[in-house]
Formats: C-alpha cells, structure tokens, sequence
C-alpha cells in the first residue's frame, strides 16, 4: 500500500510551529526543507488531490520563514547544536529556496531577505525556469524595499523551536536620502561645465559673478536636509550659493579632496527647483576660480535620523539564549547564552564536532553541558530530551531588553529547579552590557561555565595558582592533577567532561567579587583589519563561590581556521540541597571600559537586609556619576527596598540616575514606587476559544479579569497555563474585540500540537492549549524622560587666525540630570569646517571666515540641535598671520 511517504503526518508531528524540524541543529533542519521543495515541485498544483499540494500547507510554508530569526547580525546567526565552525559568520539562509518562496507568498519579509542576502540590490534576481515571468520578481521585490525599507529585524523569541533573540543596533550600508548626481540634472552655465566620467560637473570661471545652476525635481513637498558633496582643489573660488534665488551658504573650494557638506534645512514644495553657484572671487592661496560638485542629496527628518545612524557604522549587537530540543545533532546546552557585538563572535559556539559519531571529543566535550555557557549540575551532563522549556518573559524595550526562561526539562530526572534571566542594557547606541541571574536549586555542586572567544585573559580579585609540576609544568586537566586530557577517569560515571579543560588556573578562595577579561582575537578576520583588536568581553561575578578556575578548552581540531584553544571561567558552589543565585554582569567593550565599579546592592523586605536567592539587585557605576539599579525578584510577595531610595515590586526593573536624580526606569511586571502613574503590570483572564485547524491565520479568544488597553496586547506574549509537555506561550500581534472577549492574533504560529492518531486524521488534533485554561501576560513598561534642548556657550566669538576658545555644552533630561556622552552621541558640528576646526572642546581659527556652530544630539534614534552660534574669523592686522587650512573632513559626521 502507498502511504506517500507519511509527509502530511510528518509536517504536523515533527515540524514544530516555528517552521523547524525535530533537531536543534540549523544545518539539519535546513536539510529538511531543501528535499521537501523536490517533493512539492513534483506535487504543484495537483488537482486530483489538493491536500497534496505542499506550497498549501501551512507548516510546509513556515519552513521558508525557520532560519531567518535565527540571524543574529548581518554577518551571524546562532550556532546551535552541530552547526558550523567555533565562531565563522555564518548565514542559514538560501537565496534560491527564498526567491521560491516569494514568488509564491509574496511575503514583504521574504522580499527584504532576498535584497539583503543579494547586497542590498535587485540586480540578478530573477524566478527560476518554471517562472511565468523570471525577471519580474526583481521588480516586485524592488516595489516592496521603496514602500518598507530594507531588512531590519528587532528582538525575536521562538517558543516552539526555544531561542531567544535579544538585537539592536544598525549596520546601514545602503544608501539613504534622495540623490540628485549634478551631470544627470541640466544646467545653465556662464562659462564651460565638463561632465567628469559621469562623477562630477566641474565648472571653469573666468571672473567674479561666473554662475551654474541646476534644476531638480522634489516629487514630495515637505521639510529637507540639503547636503552637498564636493571637490576641494587648489584652483578653486569662492561661491554663493542660492536655492530658488535665496543665497543659503557660502563655501570655499579651496583645498584638497572629497568633502560632504550639510547646506540647509528647508522647507520645499513638489516640484522644480534650481540651486545655484556664483563665484565671488579666491582664497588667496588659489590658483583660480573653478569649482566642481559631485552630488546633492535631500534627507527628510526620517532620512536624517537614518543616515545619523548609518555614520556611526556597524552597531548591531545580539544576545541569545537557547531552550529548546537536545536529542538528536543538538547538544546539553539548555539556557546556553550567546553574545555578539562589535562585529565579532564574542563567545563562539564550538560548532559542528570533528565527528558526527560516537567518539569522545564530541559526546564528552562539544555535545556536553560544561563547554557551553551553562551550568553544570552534580557533573553531570543534562537530560537530553526532545522538549522545548517555558518561557516566562520576554521584553523587547528601547533601552532595557530581556529573557527569562524556567528549564524543568533540563535536570529534570534530578528535579533540579533551573531558570535563567538575562537583560541587555543599553548605555547608547554603541556601548551596552548585560546582566546575568541564573537560579540552580537541587543537588550539590553546581558549575557555572562561560568563555569568550579566542585571546587572552587578564583576571582581577582572584589568585590563580596554576596546577603544574615541580618544573612548572602543567599537569591533569580540571577534573584533577591525576586525570589525562581526553581520557575520561574511571569514577568519572557522570560524564562531567571536566577532562578536557587543561592548564587549569585556580583560586580556591576567591573575592566576594571577581572578573574575568577577555581580549579577543578576530579570529576569522570578520572586520577585514588583520586579527588583532581592541574588543573585549568581561564577565564581573557577583555571587559567592568555593573557587574559580580559568581552563582551557580545545574545539573541534579538524575544521579549518578554527581557533587553536578557548579561555574558560568556571565558578563552583558546592552543598547539600544546594540553592545558587549566579549574578554576573558582562560587558562588551572597545577600548576602555564604560563601567567604573560593578557591586550587589543591598536590599531590604520588612526592615531586614534580604539574604535569600528569591531577589537580588545589581549596582552600576559609571565615571560620569550614572548609577544603574538592576532588580531581579522571582517572588512576587516581596517588596523590595534598594540602597534605602528606591522601593520595587514584581519580577524585573532597572532604575538609572545621574547626581542621585532619576532619568530612565524599566519594569517588566513590576513597578517602581513613585515614578509616573500606576499602570498595570499584568494581564490575566482564560482560554476560551482558538483556530482548531493548521492555517496561515490563527487566533485565540480570550476573557480577561480585567479591564484591558488593547493597544498595550501588540507585541506581548500570552503564556498559557497548559498540561503539555511543550509550553504554549505565543506573540500577540493584534488584538479586537469580539462581544465580551477579546480575539488575539498570534499569526502564522500554528495551536496545533500533533495529531491524535496518524494513523487516522478524523481523529482530529491534540492542541498545546485547551478551552478553560487560565493565562498571563506579563506587561513591560519604560519610562524614557526627555532630554531638552542642548546649549552651546563659547568665551569668544570673535577669534583671530590661530586663536583658540574653549566650548561648553549643557545638555539635561527634563528630571534635572544631566545628560552625558554615556547616555548618547554628542556632536559639535561647524557649517563652515574650513574656518574653525573642533577637538577636544577647543574652537581653533584656521582661515578668516564666518561658521555657524551647533550642537546635536542623538538619543535612541532622537536627534536634537542647539541653536547656532556665528563664529567670526579674522586675520590681525599687526602681523602678517598666513591662514591655516584643514584637511577636507575636519569633524567626524554622526
């Protein structure tokens, strides 16, 4: 008998709802949809039995979406299980298996994908040959990027797969603005304009009032930013420049290169308009009156606000953190963590192993729990098993973001309590760190395992004897001066894989406080500068520990370009019954730290200092005098009191202040006492109705407990109390009402678990949720207080050639902080950098001339600008002073 192979079945049992198939592992799941795209080709539009048609099917069409919330950066997506080498930029998407997709669901998501995976262009796309119209995919695609913009994905957290994605930051290599190239535009000229390679239009004056003017066409009226780019020479004037007859800047072409010049903000009509130059005369060390433009662009305040951004660079940052399946081609890695920054890996999964087979490199060291950022419990490796944990939180706010994951599965024949929550913080739009709370309650030894990526590692608050023999060399591995690398001790029945840390380093009383620092390498030349770097990662441990010991790890040896060896910090506890609350704080930096003094604050409940593991707080501090509070507190019975100022209850909040004055706080159900009105910090109600059947659209019908702001539902999770083994937490996209309840969009995410029988589909589905069921969704909240206008005060605005005034900037959130370069970028801008130049908060004259000085400011994608003040250069007249001329870019644009 034919059974077609049982896919239908196969789709609903084993393809879970994100789109993955049963593995962890991205590169085998991969595989899965590469050979059912066969199988649907053949099956296309078969009309004697439509079920057949797997483009139709649901599940079949999330497997086109699976691997895209798995890029953690432009260059990076998360190594999970046997995937890939220890730390190479990887993607898990198909160009090809994406086009596919388009042309079938002419999904927006999947054209952004496409023009991102094909260098931000449309060039080259096209449909295969079974295309009705190869070349028009490129054409819809191009469509879609003009109307939504390219890719950007924000925080992503997958709970039927079990990954956590916390992003930020940008890496704008596109371009931004409306261009106008000048020898595309028709002009009229005094004298003789010459197209230059189709770069530049250069212009020969003669004579003072020698002019060129260009029209252009505005296709949308509205408020425009007008930046010029040029060429400075040593044969170029002096001209006026006019927009639509109003002169709106003066600019030298004296010099040498290419520059970029912000001209006016202005406010224009639809239509045609002209911008011209007159020459006015030279710079006396110029040898004539030409001058030549390449460009104009016109920024709209979104188009500025994008282009601020995309000056800063590659600002994409990632936290990650796995809970998901283990079985198969994954690995003991439950709660397992990751972090990416500064274009670089910083703690690098191990990868793929140097055999998918039995062999003890890969089942007693990369599969096994101490090589990952984890905890091991009783040296043991954990439970492997084919579940996804629970997912109790998750926030994606602009300067707070978050994850919170309990894992009952993970040493569950052990009945281990095993929950981990972890915050990114941003400082601005560069520089972040994150805190780290790792709850383990049950056993008697529990080890917390993190490394960085390849370099060297410099410690502080521990004393590091080495284990070594009388001649100083090392000897044993970690799991004792008696053990042999890659040879697992006879009493080692627990496989620890404590063997294959060699050159062990360790303190057996350390600080209350410790920290480990990583200067990594960039170990797969990803930033295109050679291996050297000034980037780091730095784990601060908060928690009393027996010892702590810095080992080394060995990645698999047999994959080319991989690093030789891995620094790791392993904290150890030990007890009965033990209870451990591992608090840490991570900091990537670059260059030199951001953070001046990390500590636990103390708290109070009831008037007594809290010395249990239910609550704890981090104390922040940096040099410019901002304090940041982390609260962490798993009880919800618990008022909290932190270093006697601020009071807290719930689950998470981080409180930051400057001066002791307060300018940001976050809550994540919970609230701090007396800031802002009270909201609430949770949703409660019951299941009452859902989509029974596996569709593209699926809903879920809710009664709330309470009165609910349904614009506050879009973007949160529900977290259903279910009697699965799978949880049943889903992202709310919409939410309306119907009647008495209220309907939740949850997508394209699928209620259905599997099916009753897959030997007889009338017997229906078993679903992850059922009707009656109560349900939580956890509210987050964030206070972002305004910073008002900066001021900018100079001594002097009248300067000599060569003088120099110092400048002063006040800049304060509307609490009365002040507002510091830590919180955001801060930038002093001259129109006219040929007269003055800025560093170091000096003005210095260069050349007689008149500039307009401005400060701006940029906090969370916000842009603000001082009023201008007019600087006026003159040379002396007692001396014969020679005018200092600056090179073409004398400030470095946002």
């Amino acid at each position: 008998m034919l059974t077609g192979g049982n896919i239908l079945a196969t789709f609903v049992n084993d393809v879970n709802r994100d789109g993955h198939g049963n593995e962890s592992a991205p590169g085998y799941n991969m595989l899965w949809l590469g050979q059912y795209i066969d199988v649907a080709n053949v099956l296309d539009s078969y009309e004697l039995y439509p079920a057949a048609d797997l483009y139709e099917n649901p599940k079949f069409r999330k497997m086109f979406f699976a691997m895209i919330p798995l890029m953690l950066t432009d260059r990076y997506s998360a190594l999970i299980g046997d995937s890939g080498s220890t730390g190479n930029p990887t993607k898990y998407i198909n160009l090809d298996q994406t086009v596919l997709a388009y042309e079938r669901y002419k999904d927006p998501l999947l054209a952004q994908v496409i023009y991102f995976l094909n260098n931000n262009s449309t060039e080259g796309i096209h449909g295969n040959i079974f295309s009705e119209n190869p070349d028009q995919v490129a054409e819809d695609i191009r469509k879609v990027i003009e109307e939504i913009g390219p890719l950007h994905l924000t925080s992503d957290n997958l709970t039927g797969y079990g990954l956590s994605v916390l992003r930020d930051g940008y890496n704008i290599t596109y371009e931004i603005g409306i261009p106008y190239l000048f020898p595309k535009l028709s002009h009229t000229a005094t004298r003789e304009a010459t197209d230059f390679m189709g770069n530049r239009v250069e212009f020969e004056a003669k004579e003072i009032n020698d002019s060129i003017s260009f029209d252009f066409t505005v296709l949308e009226s509205g408020t425009y930013l007008l930046e010029l780019i040029f060429q400075r020479t040593g044969f170029s004037g002096i001209y006026n420049v006019y927009l639509d007859g109003k002169k709106i800047d003066r600019i030298d072409f004296y010099g040498n290169g290419t520059e970029t010049k912000d001209l006016e903000e202005l406010f224009l009509e639809k239509g045609t308009h002209t911008i011209e130059f007159v020459c006015t005369g030279q710079n006396p060390e110029a040898k004539g009156l030409n001058m030549a433009v390449n460009k104009l662009v016109l920024y709209d305040p979104d188009m500025q606000t994008m282009k601020d951004i995309a000056d800063l660079g590659d600002t994409q940052k990632a936290l990650w953190m796995y809970y998901g399946v283990t079985s198969g081609h994954g690995h003991a890695d439950t709660l397992n963590i990751g972090i990416n920054a500064f274009g670089l890996d910083l703690t690098p999964e191990l990868g793929y192993p140097e055999y998918a087979d039995n062999s003890p490199h890969r089942m007693e060291w990369v599969s096994n729990t101490i090589s990952h950022n984890t905890v091991t419990v009783d040296r043991t490796i954990q439970d492997r098993k084919n579940k996804t944990e629970v997912p109790l939180h998750f926030g994606d706010g602009a300067y707070v973001k978050l994850t919170d994951v309990d894992a009952p599965y993970a040493y569950g024949t052990k009945g281990v309590d095993y929950r981990r929550t972890v915050a990114m913080i941003k400082l601005n739009d560069e520089d972040f760190y994150v805190a780290d709370f790792f709850r383990v309650k049950g056993g008697s030894e529990h080890h917390y395992s993190f490394h960085g990526a390849e370099g060297t590692v410099e410690t502080e608050g521990l004393n590091l004897t080495p284990q070594t023999d009388f001649a100083g060399k090392y000897i044993g591995t970690y799991g004792g001066e008696n053990t042999e690398f890659g040879i697992r001790p006879p009493q080692d029945t627990t496989n620890s894989g404590f063997h294959w840390l060699i050159n062990v380093r360790k303190d057996e009383e350390p600080e209350d406080v410790f920290s480990v620092d990583w200067h990594v390498k960039d170990t797969w030349n990803a930033l295109g500068k050679g291996k050297k770097t000034d980037i780091h990662i730095r784990l601060t441990m908060l928690s009393k520990v027996d010892d702590a010991t810095v080992a080394t790890g060995i990645p698999p040896r047999n994959k080319p370009g991989n690093p030789k060896e891995l620094e790791y910090l392993i904290a150890r506890r030990s007890g009965n019954d033990l209870d451990s609350l591992f608090v840490s704080v991570i900091e990537p930096y670059k260059g030199e730290r951001n953070v001046e003094k990390i500590e636990r604050a103390e708290i109070v409940v009831n008037g007594k200092v809290y010395e249990g593991n239910d609550a704890a707080c981090v104390k922040t501090v940096f040099p410019d005098g901002r304090i940041d509070y982390i609260v962490y507190c798993t009880n919800p019975d618990l008022e909290i009191t932190v270093d006697g100022k601020i009071t807290f209850k719930g689950f998470f909040g981080v409180y930051s202040e400057r001066d002791g004055i307060p300018f940001y706080t976050y809550t994540h159900e919970g609230s701090f006492k007396g800031f802002g009105e009270e909201k609430p910090v949770r949703y409660t109600g019951k299941i009452m109705d859902f989509t029974r059947e596996i569709s593209v659209e699926n809903r879920i019908t809710v009664a709330f407990d309470q009165n609910v702001d349904l614009a506050e539902l879009t973007g949160r999770y529900i977290r259903i109390k279910n009697t699965r083994p799978t949880n049943a937490v889903y992202k709310i996209y919409g939410a309306v009402r119907k009647g008495a309840y209220v309907q939740l969009d949850i997508g394209d995410v699928t209620t259905v678990e599997r099916l009753a029988d897959v030997n007889d589909f009338s017997k229906g589905y078993i679903y992850y949720m059922e009707e009656g069921q109560e349900f939580t969704i956890p509210l987050e909240n964030e206070n972002i207080y305004k910073v008002g206008e900066p001021e900018a005060k100079v001594f002097d605005k009248r300067l000599l050639v060569s003088q120099k005034t110092p400048i002063y900037l006040n800049a304060f959130y509307e609490t009365g902080a002040p507002f510091t370069e830590t919180d955001g970028h801060i930038e002093i801008i001259s129109r006219n950098p040929s007269a003055v130049v800025i560093e170091n908060g000096m003005i210095t004259a260069l050349r007689n001339g008149k500039t307009e000085i401005y400060v701006k400011l940029r906090r969370n994608n916000e842009v603000l600008r001082s009023e201008p003040l007019t600087i006026t250069v003159m040379i002396p007249k007692a001396r014969n002073a020679k005018p200092v001329y600056a090179n073409s870019k004398t400030y470095e644009p946002m």
